[in-house]
């Protein structure tokens, strides 16, 4: 148990206790009513049956009934073993509520972490596949930048986006076109390793940071992963689905030294790969001179 969680656990069971106790205190009520019934009964037996034997209900006659009458005295015993019972029963009783109150409680309190948890995530991440999206992008490229900046290493940003993803969806339906962007997701995210991060802003499109580069030519490495999985075709229910993708990558500082220059020259490097017309284009940029270089 952490330390955060022990507090939890600790007024879970002081209000645990606390609503026993209070079922309890209801519940015996009801059991001492029931046990001042049971007296009122024996004393109203005890006066039947002397006024019946003695046509009297003064003490001496009250007691020789008493005396005189057995079954009087199983009778007399009765309202002190239902307290007993009744007590012992409320008891379990309180307990029990208690435990599903307890119970029902924890689990509205789960449901709701739950729903705060998802809130919070729906924040920065895409709802549908779970990766970062544009704000948690920025953020992330805006550290990568400082970094890359400090430490003196080059910082690569792959942007990856899709022709005619529109008429997919009109193709195939929009819930198989989010089963293609799942899969787009699943096999992108193969193609990366931490701290790298793979987002999607909207769309089809999704944007891949690369960071801790030793060169230039790690990023041409990883770009030719990114291109070799998403040349395998999309199917769904068996049936092969067209899908174009056209992947364009930029360097830090060369083509941009801030978030939204990069994004934008990385764009513009995804409009040169679409232009190439070829299954998977791509148009990576020398990190050097910042022109396009051609490359499939």
């Amino acid at each position: 148990m952490t330390t955060a969680e022990a507090p939890h656990k600790g007024n879970s069971f002081q209000a645990f206790r606390q609503n026993a106790r209070l079922l309890k205190r209801r519940a015996s009520k009801h059991a001492w009513i029931g046990m001042a019934i049971g007296v009122g009964a024996v004393l109203m037996a005890t006066a039947l049956l002397a006024y019946l034997d003695q046509g009297t209900l003064y003490p001496p006659a009250l007691l020789k009934a008493q005396q005189d009458n057995p079954s009087l005295w199983f009778l007399d015993a009765m309202p002190f073993v239902f307290a007993f019972w009744g007590q012992y029963v409320s008891a379990l009783m309180a307990f029990e509520a208690g435990a599903m109150v307890m119970d029902h409680t924890s689990q509205l309190q789960a449901k709701n972490e739950a729903l705060e948890r998802e809130v919070r995530s729906s924040v920065t991440n895409d709802v549908l596949t779970g990766l970062p999206n544009w704000l948690l992008l920025l953020d992330r490229l805006d550290q990568a930048i400082r970094n890359a900046r400090y430490e003196d290493t080059p910082l690569a940003v792959v942007r990856v986006g899709f022709e005619g993803f529109k008429e997919t969806n009109d193709m195939v339906g929009y819930y198989n076109g989010d089963r293609i962007l799942k899969e787009i997701a699943h096999r992108l995210e193969r193609t990366i390793d931490d701290p790298d991060t793979l987002a999607r802003p909207g769309g089809a499109d999704f944007v891949i940071l690369l960071t801790k580069l030793q060169s230039p030519a790690e990023a041409n490495e990883a770009v030719a992963r990114i291109r070799d999985t998403l040349e395998a075709p999309f199917t769904v229910d068996g049936v092969q689905v067209p899908v174009h993708p056209h992947i364009g990558t930029v360097y830090y500082p060369h083509h941009g030294d801030n978030e939204d220059s990069l994004l934008q020259s990385a764009y513009q490097a995804m409009m040169e790969a679409r232009k190439k017309g070829e299954p998977v284009g791509v148009s990576l940029r020398d990190p050097a001179v910042g022109q396009a270089a051609q490359t499939g």
